[in-house]
């Protein structure tokens, strides 16, 4: 090899090129190469897992345990989404069988109990909402109000016995302050008066028009605002007058019922008292009677029958009206029966009689009650109203409208 093509020696030498492969460093090179290569392959992987969105949770298998703890958190809703999740998939599987059908109609019921809660939780919803506007509509107004008398102060500066010792610079800025005030209060007007159409619109049942803008050059109308708060205070007074007289009509109503009432208990009582008289003298009618009877035939007559027939006087007293018999009990049935149906001048049935003898807690059946009745048209009559399966049968008081009436007759 020359350089400069000149022969002598710095000019000149061999250059010696040695083919022979080091091994040691090319396998040191490819470890270091693979190594790099999982460092990036690892970096690209966890990247990749970051990007990803994450996996949902996997869904347990259906048990009756599942089930349960399932159908508590369909109840709750902080969890109701994921436990109608785990139930779809479920149902997708197909795990819904003969056997467990049971379950799953709870769990579906849970479901649907759901929307009321949601009704109500929407209803509460639109009720606070209603409150906000309310409380912002009171706002805005005492605002207007304000603003009322902001332009009442700079009206009464502007007169002329107070204009006059202004200065032309605290004039001008008076007329600029006086000129914004009545711009912020017309945009402010405008504003409550298209929110107040706006609430009225949607609370009629009118289909919803677009409310007439006002034009800007259209002049303010201060009468405006008193028209709208005016037509609010008569709203709410012609609903409070509403209510009030709702009220009377019921008290009304409470109070004619309470004297018919009073009414009916009274005319019951003068009845009983009436009946316990004409007892009351029969019974002495028959006790002197009976001592003349027992004058006369001492001989006959033994201690023990007369102990015999003072003790079926005391526990056994009949009344005797054109040849019927009644005991002390149905004598009860009688007074008490009557009272209940003259308060009910429709009528009653068996059944309602039984259950207000019962509150009174008097012993009987329908069965004996329904014969005691039978017995006595002359107090109770029977209306039968409807045909075949719907007949209804009912029994009135007809004691004070029958006028063939005969009094009893007591007998012990």
């Amino acid at each position: 090899m020359k350089i400069e093509d000149k022969d002598d020696k710095p000019n000149t030498g061999r250059l010696h090129v040695d083919y022979a492969q080091a091994r040691d460093d090319q396998y040191e090179y490819e470890c270091k190469q693979r190594m790099l290569a999982r460092e990036m392959r690892h970096r690209q992987r966890l990247e990749e897992d970051r990007l990803h969105p994450p996996s949902p949770p996997p869904i347990v298998h259906y048990s009756d345990h599942e089930a349960y703890v399932l159908m508590e958190q369909l109840k709750s809703d902080d969890e109701f989404m994921k436990a109608s999740q785990i139930l779809m998939t479920w149902l997708e599987r197909g795990d819904l069988t003969k056997r467990n059908v049971t379950n799953f109609y709870s769990m579906i019921q849970c479901t649907n109990s759901q929307v009321r809660r949601l009704l109500s939780e929407k209803q509460n919803q639109e009720e606070a909402l209603q409150k906000m506007k309310e409380n912002f509509r009171n706002i805005f107004e005492g605002i207007l109000h304000q603003f009322d008398q902001i332009e009442k102060v700079f009206s009464s500066s502007r007169k002329q016995r107070n204009w006059d010792h202004f200065s032309k610079a605290q004039r001008k800025n008076l007329e600029l302050w006086f000129k914004q005030a009545q711009e912020i209060k017309q945009n402010q007007l405008e504003e409550f008066l298209s929110t107040r159409m706006d609430d009225d619109m949607e609370m009629s049942d009118e289909e919803p028009s677009e409310p007439k803008k006002k034009k800007p050059d259209e002049p303010f109308n201060p009468q405006q605002l008193q028209e709208f708060l005016a037509r609010g205070t008569m709203r709410e007074e012609n609903d409070s007058l509403k209510c009030q007289i709702e009220a009377y009509k019921n008290e009304l109503e409470m109070m004619k019922a309470e004297k018919q009432l009073i009414q009916a208990k009274m005319e019951c009582k003068q009845f009983e008292n009436e009946l316990k008289a004409v007892k009351q003298s029969q019974l002495e009618e028959k006790k002197a009677e009976k001592s003349c009877e027992g004058s006369e035939d001492k001989e006959e007559g033994t201690t023990s029958e007369e102990k015999q027939s003072s003790s079926k006087e005391t526990s056994v007293s009949t009344v005797s009206s054109t040849g019927l018999t009644l005991t002390e009990k149905e004598t009860k049935l009688i007074g008490l029966v009557s009272c209940f149906l003259h308060v009910h001048p429709n009528g009653a049935s068996v059944d309602y009689i039984w259950s207000y003898l019962s509150q009174l807690n008097v012993s009987t059946r329908t069965s004996e009650l329904e014969e005691l009745l039978l017995r006595l048209p002359m107090l109770f009559k029977l209306n039968m109203s409807g045909v075949g399966a719907g007949i209804e049968k009912k029994w009135q008081f007809v004691a004070y409208s029958n006028t063939a009436f005969i009094p009893f007759s007591f007998n012990s």
